[in-house]
């Protein structure tokens, strides 16, 4: 290119339309700005994709928990084909990381909201005492009173592998008689009930 295109270059005005003009040299150092700025926005775009699935990843092999034992109810019900003793059969999982150990549970009942008698005790198994993780486990509790009311309170204690003491409460709600039996459906535990709970249990 000789020194006439370049001088030719640098007084060129290109029309921008509305009698508006613009050297031919600014629209290009423009041009390439704006293509940079586009560049650093899909750079930035792609390190944050890359971030998420990194955190993704580490969220899954490494998940952000207190690293205890954690009992979740999977149902239960009560067996009317025998009249003494009656059972109940509770059933949990244990969704935490470590496993519950020596687990025991104390059932109660009541009705409108106002307990009425205590039940009877169990041993929690799974794997003999212990609930491994992401495992099932539950108790087999035998009683003979006839007045059940219409909700069951199970107050649990288990144990963690360093001999931390953890107690859960769990409400269910009795179900109408349906081939001899009464399904528990669990419901929400209201704080009062958890005060019902054996301490030294």
């Amino acid at each position: 290119m000789n020194v006439t295109a370049l001088a030719s270059r640098e007084t060129y005005e290109e029309p921008l339309g509305d009698d508006v003009a613009a050297p031919l040299w600014t629209i290009e150092q423009w041009v390439s700005e704006k293509d940079a700025r586009r560049q650093r926005w899909v750079k930035a775009a792609a390190i944050l994709a890359g971030l998420a699935v990194v955190v993704a990843l580490l969220a899954w092999f490494f998940p952000i928990t207190d690293h205890q034992p954690e009992l979740a109810s999977t149902g239960g019900d009560i067996n009317l084909a025998q009249r003494h003793p009656k059972i109940a059969e509770l059933q949990w999982s244990n969704i935490g990381p470590k496993p519950a150990r020596d687990g025991t549970v104390t059932i109660f009942t009541f009705s409108g909201g106002k307990r009425q008698t205590e039940l009877g005790k169990g041993k929690i198994t799974g794997a003999g005492p212990n609930v491994m993780p992401r495992y099932n486990g539950g108790a087999k509790i035998a009683f003979d009173t006839e007045q059940l009311g219409d909700e069951l309170l199970a107050c649990v204690i288990y144990f963690s592998d360093d001999n931390t003491r953890y107690p859960q409460a769990f409400l269910y709600h009795l179900e109408p008689v349906q081939n001899n039996a009464i399904e528990l459906s669990e419901l929400t535990s209201p704080s009062r009930y958890d005060a019902v709970c054996p301490k030294g249990q």
